[in-house]
């Protein structure tokens, strides 16, 4: 979690499983973070805190089993949130209006929304709606073999964004290029880890 007013960290190609050994432990556990501690003026690098952080990103990241936010953005400002893949989460959540965040090429099991005055900029993301999350719906989790198990093998051709000019994209989770019209979330094809790991 980046906080006491610093900058242009960077959250890039990980997994993260909140509760993969704390199901039903007590408390409640956030995926990323920047933002949200609470520092006090004189410890921030700034003197001031206007932000807890600024210019940060999470690119590339899976995000599973969390029994709060997967990303949570709070008092962080120009954030740039691209191409995470989000399982079992209560979505993204950016809060107060010292943040702002622009959200592109997710796939989020959960809704990506903005408290207490903060700003997302919600682009071409594919994301689950609260109320079919309070239902137990989800056309997200449905595009895996088994979400809940962590079987992120695509159950059909993956969804794909329309061709973008975008060049900042890089690799994905496996390191692998990203096609011309990439897959939402953080990866092609999640084989390809694997056989990396070889």
């Amino acid at each position: 979690m980046p906080r006491g007013g610093g900058s242009g960290n960077r959250f890039e190609r990980n997994v993260v499983l909140c509760e993969h050994r704390l199901r039903g432990a007590g408390g409640r556990r956030i995926g990323l973070s920047f933002g949200g501690g609470g520092t006090g003026a004189s410890v921030c690098r700034d003197g001031r805190c206007v932000v807890e952080h600024e210019r940060g990103a999470m690119l590339a990241n899976v995000i599973a089993s969390c029994s709060d936010n997967g990303i949570y953005i709070n008092r962080a400002a120009q954030t740039q949130l691209r191409h995470n893949t989000l399982i079992d989460t209560a979505g993204i959540n950016v809060r107060f209006a010292e943040s702002s965040a622009q959200a592109d090429g997710n796939l989020v099991d959960g809704p990506i929304s903005a408290r207490d005055g903060a700003i997302v900029r919600s682009g071409d993301n594919r994301s689950t709606r609260l109320v079919a999350s309070y239902v137990g719906l989800s056309d997200v989790r449905a595009r895996f073999a088994d979400a809940l198990a962590l079987d992120l093998a695509w159950s059909s051709a993956p969804p794909r964004r329309a061709a973008t000019a975008d060049d900042g994209l890089g690799a994905d989770l496996c390191g692998a290029p990203r096609a011309e019209a990439p897959a939402y979330g953080a990866f092609e094809d999640v084989a390809r880890c694997a056989a990396r790991r070889r």
